[in-house]
């Protein structure tokens, strides 16, 4: 902690009082004072955490600038990933732990290599994920077509991106498709099963009754 006063009191002799002062380091916890950084004028505080299915959960945080930190969070069954942004010295101490919400959505219990959705599944919502969205486009990549098939909970800041690169670090060419209420982010290919299974219900209920 003291080496912690030293680094904010040394950024206010040296007339940088107004840079944020940013925890640096990726893991569960940062050791008091040591892994501090100072960050360019206008620059926030960001913690960002990523986790894929089978995978560590990863974090880091570090000084980002206000374009490329955004507060969002989402649940994609396969991939989750939170962003939390802070104009203070030293907060992004994060993330935050989130509670469910109620909200439930279609997402991606399984996913190819080419993020093509490969099981689908019910994922419940947690925090500020009160949304279903999904993302779904073909791109290509060094001659490949790359199928991205994303569905899960996102956060209403996830709807507003026209960019996904701030999420996976790459651009998709399309954003978000965001809906209201339990499980409304379904494709025709997952709603075409019950609607199946209804008509052959009704075939064979009328059938008994002839």
């Amino acid at each position: 902690m003291e080496l912690e006063f030293a680094l904010l009191f040394l950024s206010a002799l040296l007339g940088h009082g107004s840079a944020l002062m940013c925890y640096n380091c990726r893991g569960e916890q940062c050791e008091d004072g040591r892994n501090v950084e100072q960050c360019e004028d206008g620059g926030l505080c960001a913690t960002q955490l990523k986790r894929q299915h089978g995978a560590d959960t990863s974090i880091t945080r570090s000084c980002a600038t206000s374009d490329t930190c955004t507060n969002f969070s989402l649940n994609l069954g396969y991939i989750t990933s939170q962003m939390s942004c802070c104009s203070n010295d030293l907060c992004n101490t994060g993330p935050d732990l989130e509670e469910l919400n109620g909200q439930y959505c279609l997402g991606c219990l399984h996913m190819l290599n080419d993020f093509k959705c490969n099981r689908t599944g019910v994922v419940h919502c947690k925090g500020s994920q009160t949304k279903c969205g999904s993302l779904r486009s073909v791109h290509k990549k060094d001659g490949h077509n790359i199928t991205i098939d994303f569905q899960g909970c996102v956060s209403e800041s996830v709807c507003l991106l026209v960019s996904t690169k701030i999420i996976f670090g790459a651009e998709t060419g399309k954003q978000f498709e965001c809906c209201d209420g339990h499980l409304c982010n379904g494709s025709s290919r997952l709603e075409s099963v019950p609607v199946a299974l209804l008509v052959l219900c009704l075939y064979l209920l009328v059938s008994n009754n002839n």
